[in-house]
């Protein structure tokens, strides 16, 4: 080593790497020598004579950088397909999925349960807020476009307020309005039909307007705008058997996931699965506007609508029974955890963006609990619910690099270089 690593003065123990990629060959012994300095200072640092350094030095099995479009398949080339959906799933473990449930049938790596401590630890620290605070996320699986896709999780790892603007107690609805369908809609056209809507699509959601307004004021305000995927698609999936703007109605995502538990999630936006269990498009999902219209994105270079402005929307229900959760049954996946096994959002709702029925006066979308009694639940509400939290979801472009091992004393830190920073992914 030629170099030194910034080693801060600390009363409270804490770990920091001295050194990455050292190649250690069978039968080779390395000798280490580690030499502390003051940097040099006009301050006066004669406080710190006679002080006592102590500490323990590691030697611990790495795979060192990683681009994000290699992540799944390097560090998790025996994960398998998960079949059974049926149960809450809390044990830590990456699945596959592709196929029939996927764009294009590609794989996908997806993190399920309770990940925390085991070799799947999925954590992330990448970017600060406005006030300088370090932003902590959680990797929810990998994109169809490469990119990865994370879950905010707050400032701090053993937050209890895992969601934006906590000090604001009265939370957001999803949409101000709730008496028709088309405010399930993350953006929407007029009233109307279905294919109205999806072609005109000139209204944000309310939970939209918050979460492009936070990302502006933060993660885009302080440059890291560079690292997040443009191509990356957030599926509203507004396909149903009998779309009505003015009756009850049901959609795809409500029979795949509340009607009957034994079909299938999807990574897919617009399928569902049948009774039987074999993937079927929806009706109007390739009719009225298409299913493109629900699968928002910033560019449409990997099939999405294009109609983002900030490449940042929300969890869909499908992403949470494949993270563990299951309608209605209460879970306690690392989506509702922090990194000491306690409810990340306590007593909070949070929305996701997948809609759920609609009525003449009252629509819904689905959520999921923090209640200690309803811990990690997904159920529904209308959209105009005050007090729910926005837990925002964004993805890394695959040609982000990644340092450390995914746990809560070493995460996951992105870098980029040049090249990297210019493309949409």
């Amino acid at each position: 080593m030629d170099d030194y690593a910034s080693v801060p003065k600390s009363e409270e123990a804490r770990k920091e790497i001295l050194k990455d990629e050292i190649k250690i060959e069978k039968n080779v012994i390395h000798h280490y020598t580690i030499e502390f300095k003051y940097e040099e200072s006009d301050e006066d640092q004669s406080a710190d004579m006679g002080k006592i350094l102590s500490g323990n030095l590691m030697i611990e099995e790495g795979h060192g950088p990683i681009l994000v479009k290699d992540f799944g398949k390097t560090l998790y080339p025996n994960a398998e397909k998960r079949t059974d959906f049926t149960n809450v799933d809390e044990e830590g473990a990456v699945h596959i999925e592709n196929g029939d449930y996927t764009e294009d049938g590609k794989t996908v790596y997806y993190w399920t349960g309770n990940v925390n401590g085991t070799e799947y630890d999925n954590w992330v620290k990448f970017g600060q807020d406005k006030d300088n605070n370090d932003l902590w996320w959680r990797i929810i699986r990998t994109n169809e476009d490469g990119s990865l896709r994370l879950l905010y999780h707050g400032t701090v790892h053993t937050s209890t307020q895992a969601y934006i603007n906590p000090t604001f107690v009265n939370g957001f609805t999803y949409n101000d309005i709730s008496n028709n369908t088309i405010y399930v809609g993350y953006m929407f056209g007029t009233r109307g039909s279905l294919g109205y809507n999806r072609s005109y699509q000139i209204n944000s959601s309310t939970i939209k307007q918050t979460i492009d307004k936070w990302y502006q004021e933060n993660l885009e305000a302080k440059g890291y705008d560079k690292y997040i995927s443009k191509t990356a698609i957030y599926c509203n999936d507004r396909s149903g058997d009998n779309y009505n703007s003015t009756n009850t109605m049901y959609y795809a995502t409500y029979y795949r996931l509340a009607q009957n538990e034994k079909n299938h999630p999807t990574f897919k936006c617009g399928l569902n699965t049948s009774g039987s269990g074999t993937p079927t498009l929806y009706r109007d999902a390739t009719t009225d506007g298409g299913r493109i219209s629900d699968m928002f994105s910033v560019s449409t270079a990997s099939g999405g609508n294009g109609l983002l402005t900030e490449p940042i929307a929300l969890m869909t229900a499908d992403e949470i029974v494949y993270a563990g959760g299951i309608y209605r049954k209460n879970s306690n996946s690392y989506y509702n955890l922090n990194s000491i096994n306690s409810s990340s959002v306590q007593d909070k709702y949070w929305w996701t963006m997948s809609p759920y029925s609609g009525y003449t006066d009252l629509s819904a979308v689905f959520i999921v609990y923090g209640l200690s009694s309803y811990t990690g639940r997904l159920d529904e509400a209308a959209p105009t619910y005050s007090g729910y939290v926005a837990r925002p979801v964004l993805s890394l472009k695959s040609c982000v690099t990644l340092t450390g091992n995914g746990k809560s004393d070493d995460p996951y830190i992105p870098s980029i270089d040049d090249t990297c920073a210019k493309l949409d992914n």
